[in-house]
């Protein structure tokens, strides 16, 4: 006797038409959803059940790429934090910046060498260097990048391994986690935690953004001082947008999928609200 309670492809499978197979299944994307789809897993066909949330544990790997992988970590980490540190002397009244990005007067400082903006095109040419070179190397020796060098690689092995030196290596981790929530578990955690907030701050250069007491009207302010160093239009009508355009870019708007996911609805009324103190 077969066992109901195991369903196999087959149990969602149906005949939409003479020789034509329909897949009955539903779309579940939602935690409330995904539960009630799982309980309902005995109930017959046209469910399907989805596993919960299970913590992955990555063991340390050793050899020769990993040993590779690790000088690779320390490179690009050391780059991104020293090199703002680093000092060129180019004489009074120049920055002294190894490396600047100076978007107030429009060039890039890289050691001896100033580009204007005019001069961009020596930026577009490198870049397309770069763009070969990584075409060469992937269909040479596969995808390097993403597993050496990319920076999403890069800071998720530096989140891994400081959560591998608090709270222990992959066997050590889950009897942890399975066991009961003790002091040394608890100040674990948290000093995981709290390093991964602070390398975040160090990453993000957070002590550069407006203070969170401010408020809407200092991220505002810090944006649009980013904006005029840049040169760039602050408000529609330096775009050269006639006020008689509003309602038509509201209605606009208001049709685009990204309107659903804001979390104040809008209408297109609402954005030429908008629109107009933009104006």
């Amino acid at each position: 006797m077969q066992d109901k309670t195991k369903l196999t492809p087959d149990d969602f499978i149906t005949e939409a038409a003479p020789g034509v197979a329909r897949h009955d299944v539903q779309a579940v994307a939602r935690r409330k959803a995904t539960a009630a789809t799982v309980a309902a897993v005995d109930a017959g066909p046209g469910k399907i059940a989805l596993a919960g949330r299970q913590h992955v544990y990555p063991k340390k790997a050793k050899g020769r790429y990993r040993n590779i992988k690790s000088a690779i970590l320390v490179l690009t980490l050391g780059i991104y934090y020293l090199l703002p540190w680093i000092r060129w002397d180019r004489g009074p009244g120049l920055p002294s910046h190894a490396f600047l990005l100076d978007f107030e007067h429009q060039r890039l400082y890289f050691g001896p060498l100033e580009i204007w903006a005019q001069e961009f095109y020596y930026i577009t040419g490198l870049l397309v260097i770069s763009a070969l070179g990584l075409f060469l190397v992937t269909s040479v020796a596969g995808r390097v990048w993403c597993g050496y060098a990319c920076p999403q690689t890069v800071w998720t092995d530096m989140m891994v391994a400081v959560e591998r030196f608090w709270q222990g290596d992959r066997n050590v981790h889950m009897r942890r986690d399975a066991g009961p929530w003790t002091f040394d578990k608890i100040w674990r955690k948290a000093a995981t935690h709290t390093s991964w907030i602070l390398i975040s701050l160090a990453t993000g250069g957070a002590s550069g953004f407006p203070d969170p007491r401010e408020g809407a009207n200092g991220l505002a302010e810090f944006v649009t001082e980013l904006t005029t160093k840049a040169g760039l239009a602050t408000r529609l009508s330096q775009c050269k947008v006639s006020r008689d355009r509003l309602p038509a870019l509201g209605e606009f708007a208001a049709k685009q999928w990204t309107g659903s996911f804001n979390p104040r609805p809008v209408d297109p009324l609402s954005l030429r609200q908008l629109y107009e103190q933009a104006f």
